[in-house]
Formats: C-alpha cells, sequence, structure tokens
C-alpha cells in the first residue's frame, strides 16, 4: 500500500506561494497565510470576518464553499499594488493545502 503524502502545515503570517490556473493562463500566486481551518470546519465564518471588511479585502468568487474540507486549510491574503505601486484592496484566496509550499 502507498504511503499517503504529508501535507505542509502553516501558521498565520506564514509566506506561501502556489500555481492557479484561470482563463487559459498559468499564475503563480504569493501571500500571507491569515486564518489556519482545522478540518471538518465550515469556513463561511472566516470569510464573513474578511467581507465585513469590504474596504481592505476582496474575497475571490468560489472561495467559500459549505462543505468542509477534509485536511487543514488556510486562507491567504495576496496583497495587491496599483500601477504607480500603492497597495491597494487586498485579494483573499482558499488554495488547496496540497498547492501551497513556503517561500
Amino acid at each position: 500500500m502507498a504511503k499517503a503524502k504529508e501535507l505542509p502545515r502553516f501558521e498565520v503570517g506564514d509566506a506561501v506561494a502556489w500555481s492557479s490556473q484561470a482563463r487559459g493562463c498559468h499564475l503563480e500566486k504569493h501571500g500571507t497565510v491569515r486564518a489556519v481551518i482545522a478540518a471538518g470546519v465550515d469556513s463561511r465564518a472566516y470569510f464573513d470576518v474578511f467581507r465585513r471588511e469590504s474596504s481592505l479585502y476582496k474575497v475571490q468568487s468560489g472561495c467559500e464553499t459549505n462543505v468542509p474540507r477534509s485536511v487543514d486549510s488556510y486562507i491567504v491574503e495576496v496583497q495587491r499594488l496599483s500601477k504607480s505601486g500603492k497597495p491597494v484592496k487586498s485579494h483573499i484566496y482558499f488554495p488547496l493545502t496540497s498547492a501551497l509550499r513556503r517561500t
């Protein structure tokens, strides 16, 4: 029997990266862990906190699910910059734990 791959573990404040793909574009995203969600826990309440601060954060569509994940998961903030280099609204993501790596 093959041994299951051990998933990475992170803490709030850890810098992480992952690859994503949308509309035929492959992107490398870099961000900071903002919340750790234990396996089996509904993530929606966590996202509500970020939505209440809508002037600071944009929660990416498709992040929330009413089906808890079977492994510990992480909410990640990706800081965005304007064309002039000034910080603008951060984006909030819920990447698969298996895709994350420490940077």
